[in-house]
């Protein structure tokens, strides 16, 4: 058996072991009969079983003893799935936002389990350089799995307004962040270097982290290529106000003006640019750079047809194009925007101790242009459907002549 390609061997443990439950990616249980009768079979469940680990703080310690007993098990850890497991809240609480209190709360249980990851890493490091991990994080309370299921799906009804008033506050957790408490040593002082895709937490699925405890999380991975990170902007301090825009509905002769107005900051769009140049500056290798700020329209209609789509629509956008000694910053928007002097000594900076040439350019894109490309898309389609209904009625119709032909030279037969 041994002798047979690893191939071979992996379908035949494939078939054998065909799972009841289609989105099962490991082996069940009842492989491990399989593996007990070589060593072929023993090591291909081995990596399939050990290649993604789900891990929260108690599973944590759990996986540093089977993998301190079995050292040549951690070569086949390739992702680790770890989440921050919340308290629970009531049916009442999930109608109102979180306190501070509550908060609180939550960011002490985020500290205690970020220690338990940073206490597991450490024993799958092998100090090899070509070890590479993935790493995904994420927090959530099982309430809030319990309480936006389906039960806030039935919420919505077919134009995408809520039954009951402001049920948006029903998901509560997206106006809290996540941050750790105390001392940052308290958590970790080590850093690791195998760790070569970080993903952490999307705010409209799981917690909001805060942007410096993400900062902290990054700087712990030295070695990091790829890393996802999603911002929530959930800080908002007039909470009055944000309930009456969520419950004003916009008048229709306005909502399509007023969907694509609106006027940069100088100063927040500057004191970001200088962020940005400053990031840039310490990450040599970095190629391209592309950030965007986008508005969503969820009421575009689709032609005659009315069929609701979400349609983005980026009015500010920044790239960053370096190829070789020669580079290009590109900032595009509707109105236009030009960064302030500081900013562009920044970049300039940032050109000089690269050593490449850096151009700057500043676009305006027309307000139109994505209206225009909707309308099109929206003749497009009609002219295809127009052209599809012309189709059938002559199909219809020649066949409606066939059958009358054929009926009118059958009875002319029969008189003859």
């Amino acid at each position: 058996m041994e002798k047979l390609p690893p191939l071979v061997l992996r379908r035949i443990l494939h078939y054998a072991t065909l799972p009841t439950d289609p989105r099962r990616q490991n082996y069940g249980p009842e492989s491990t009969i399989l593996a007990s009768t070589c060593r072929a079979f023993q090591k291909i469940v081995e990596q399939k079983t050990f290649r993604r680990l789900y891990l929260d703080k108690e599973r944590a310690v759990e996986a540093i003893g089977i993998l301190s007993r079995y050292r040549h098990r951690i070569a086949s850890v390739k992702e680790i799935c770890f989440t921050v497991i919340l308290p629970e809240y009531d049916f009442n609480a999930y109608n109102r936002f979180e306190t501070p209190t509550e908060q609180r709360v939550n960011s002490w249980v985020f500290t205690v389990d970020m220690g338990a990851l940073f206490r597991f890493l450490p024993c799958l490091d092998t100090g090899s350089p070509s070890q590479r991990v993935e790493l995904f994080l994420v927090a959530r309370s099982p309430t809030d799995c319990k309480y936006a299921g389906a039960e806030a799906v039935e919420s919505f009804r077919d134009d995408f307004t809520f039954h009951i008033p402001g049920d948006y506050e029903r998901w509560r957790y997206y106006m809290s962040t996540l941050c750790l408490l105390g001392q940052r040593s308290n958590v970790t002082k080590a850093v690791f270097p195998f760790i070569n895709h970080l993903w952490l937490c999307h705010p409209e699925e799981d917690r909001n982290i805060g942007a410096e405890t993400m900062g902290w999380i990054t700087s712990r991975f030295n070695n990091v290529y790829y890393v996802d990170w999603f911002f929530c902007d959930n800080a908002k301090g007039n909470l009055e106000l944000r309930r009456a825009n969520r419950s004003d509905q916009i008048p229709t002769e306005d909502r399509h003006p007023n969907q694509f107005r609106y006027t940069p900051k100088q100063d927040l769009l500057d004191e970001f640019y200088l962020a940005a140049a400053h990031a840039t500056t310490r990450m040599p290798k970095l190629r391209r750079m592309l950030l965007d700020s986008i508005n969503h329209d969820p009421w575009h209609v689709m032609g005659s047809h009315r069929k609701w789509h979400v349609v983005s629509f980026d009015n500010h956008k920044f790239r960053l194009e370096i190829e070789g000694r020669v580079g290009t910053a590109t900032w595009t928007g509707c109105p236009s925007f030009a960064p302030s002097k500081e900013v562009i000594k920044a970049w300039e900076k940032l050109a000089y101790d690269r050593n490449i040439k850096l151009a700057m350019e500043f676009v305006v894109h027309a307000e139109s242009d994505h209206r225009e490309e909707a309308l099109f898309e929206d003749a497009i389609e009609d002219s295809i459907v127009d052209a599809l209904e012309d189709a059938v009625e002559e199909a219809i119709e020649d066949a409606t002549e066939i059958r009358s032909e054929g009926g009118s030279g059958s009875g002319s037969g029969g008189e003859s």
